[in-house]
């Protein structure tokens, strides 16, 4: 999910940010190109959605209303906020995770699943 969440959005900024070309080597003149995304056919050839994706971000489908949102793909309109709420829950269930797996009551439960001690293991948990 983050690796598709980092694909996409790397994929859009990559349209959007201009390119510094190099002429004659490291130490030759640097000319910047514009932005891909003002170049018709890099437009036209654009695709920001994975086939695979494809009918997921189908069914929260929105009319690109401008060049921005056409840049989100099958999401279109919706990119945006679409991307927004996935990056927000994305990272609220990674940290969810941490609290969860790190903290000290799992991993306590857990040693006492696998060494079968229960009583010995629990009564320090009881007590305080």
């Amino acid at each position: 999910w983050g690796a598709y969440n980092f694909w996409k959005m790397a994929s859009i900024k990559s349209m959007l940010l201009p390119t510094l070309l190099r002429d004659g080597g490291p130490d030759g003149p640097a000319r910047l190109l514009p932005p891909r995304v003002e170049d018709k056919k890099l437009r036209r050839l654009f695709r920001s959605t994975p086939k695979i994706f494809e009918p997921i971000e189908q069914l929260f489908h929105k009319q690109a209303t401008n060049q921005h949102e056409r840049l989100f793909g099958v999401v279109g309109a919706n990119g945006p906020d679409f991307f927004r709420s996935s990056i927000k829950n994305h990272i609220w269930i990674c940290v969810a995770q941490i609290i969860f797996y790190g903290g000290q009551i799992v991993a306590k439960d857990a040693g006492v699943l696998i060494l079968g001690d229960a009583p010995a293991a629990v009564a320090p948990d009881v007590m305080s």
